[in-house]
């Protein structure tokens, strides 16, 4: 049973490793996204403070100004993205934590593969959760201090897309 085991790939065990993940070290996996809304809400605020009080300067347009803070939406999303994929085993910094990941019955393939998707399953969705949530707190705050601007998240999500097309358009 042993020798099939280091030579097979079981999408059931895979299944409980990811289980596992979820389980295991719940505050941790809850900071993330709490971390990442805070962080996206501070750049919203710098970014959009001056604009909504003393309105557009130096002929920088509301489209200009959406498409700025996208770009930094995106920094932080590329950034945030490796922060998680090392953190995918922060959890096990104890000797007893380490060794119980160990003796988990399953390959090493299985583990490293698992505990990977797993972390990029968790930063796509503390991801996307944060933006919609900083960018609604934004869209709430603003109008109160000045002038509004419209939502990010169209150009966000329209942003990998766009790209895509640039680099296709400049291959043909």
């Amino acid at each position: 049973n042993l020798h099939t085991m280091k030579n097979t790939f079981s999408f059931h065990r895979f299944g409980l490793l990811l289980r596992h993940y979820t389980m295991s070290d719940f505050k941790r996996h809850l900071r993330g996204p709490i971390g990442l809304y805070f962080g996206l809400l501070v750049i919203y605020l710098m970014v959009y403070y001056e604009p909504s009080t003393k309105g557009l300067r130096g002929g920088m347009t509301e489209f200009e100004l959406t498409n700025m803070a996208t770009g930094i939406t995106l920094l932080v999303a590329f950034c945030s993205f490796f922060v998680y994929m090392a953190s995918c085993f922060a959890g096990l910094h104890t000797r007893q934590k380490r060794t119980a990941f160990l003796i988990l019955p399953a390959t090493t393939m299985e583990k490293y593969l698992s505990c990977t998707l797993f972390a990029f399953l968790n930063w796509f969705v503390a991801l996307n959760l944060a933006v919609v949530c900083a960018d609604l707190t934004r869209l709430a705050l603003f109008p109160l201090m000045g002038h509004g601007f419209e939502s990010i998240l169209p150009s966000f999500y329209s942003a990998p897309f766009d790209y895509v097309n640039l680099v296709l358009a400049a291959t043909e």
